[in-house]
């Protein structure tokens, strides 16, 4: 998984790393129409695990620009009250395909270990959507509960988010690093479908955001 034999720099260090990461992290959604009447709601944030593979270009002895493909799962707990006796709960989660675009400028090596600070942004595809909720009305003493209902259609394909991230690369031997680093994902765009039919995401518009530790080992 390693060019080294015939593509190093000068201090040695390759110039090609390939590897694999695990992301868990938290992820929320984070309301655009706050303000408005009967708006939707962050009602809080949901444990997700995404993975992933890395590839690393260095373009010098600082800087490396790094890609890969990431699965990512994310989401958010919402709330909304249709009406002034109905309460809305629903815990929303997504899962897409990434491609990050970043640039990473790395310390020089202090024995084992390089610092690192990174940004770009990361593009992405949703494939999957689904919800669990529950409506209660308070007035007519009645609740409606729906569990892992399918919901795709009222997310919007594509998505974008600008990653901001720090971390280190800790040499395990020869040209196998250990990667250990927190991201943010920032939510660019809106990932609700302007024809929404769910009643938690019709006219809202939210955005994805998520924090996560990546563990990953570069070869």
């Amino acid at each position: 998984w390693s060019f080294t034999a015939f593509a190093q720099t000068q201090d040695g260090e390759p110039k090609f790393h390939f590897g694999v990461k695990v992301a868990p992290g938290v992820s929320w959604l984070k309301s655009d129409n706050s303000g408005e009447n009967n708006a939707t709601l962050n009602d809080g944030s949901l444990l997700r695990l995404s993975y992933g593979f890395i590839t690393d270009f260095r373009i010098s002895s600082n800087y490396t620009f790094s890609t890969g493909v990431d699965i990512n799962y994310e989401g958010g707990k919402l709330k909304r009250q249709p009406t002034a006796d109905t309460l809305l709960n629903q815990k929303q989660r997504l899962q897409y395909i990434e491609i990050p675009l970043t640039i990473r400028l790395n310390t020089n090596r202090i024995g084992y270990l390089k610092y690192y600070f990174q940004a770009g942004l990361a593009p992405g595809i949703n494939i999957r959507a689904n919800y669990d909720a529950t409506k209660v009305n308070t007035k007519n003493n009645f609740e409606i509960d729906d569990t892992n209902k399918d919901d795709i259609k009222d997310i919007n394909t594509f998505n974008l988010s600008m990653i901001i991230g720090a971390g280190v690369n800790y040499n395990l031997s020869g040209s196998t690093d250990l990667l250990l680093g927190l991201t943010f994902h920032n939510g660019l765009l809106d990932v609700t479908d302007k024809d929404a039919s769910n009643e938690a995401l019709k006219g809202s518009k939210l955005k994805s955001n998520l924090v996560s530790l990546n563990v990953g080992i570069l070869f």
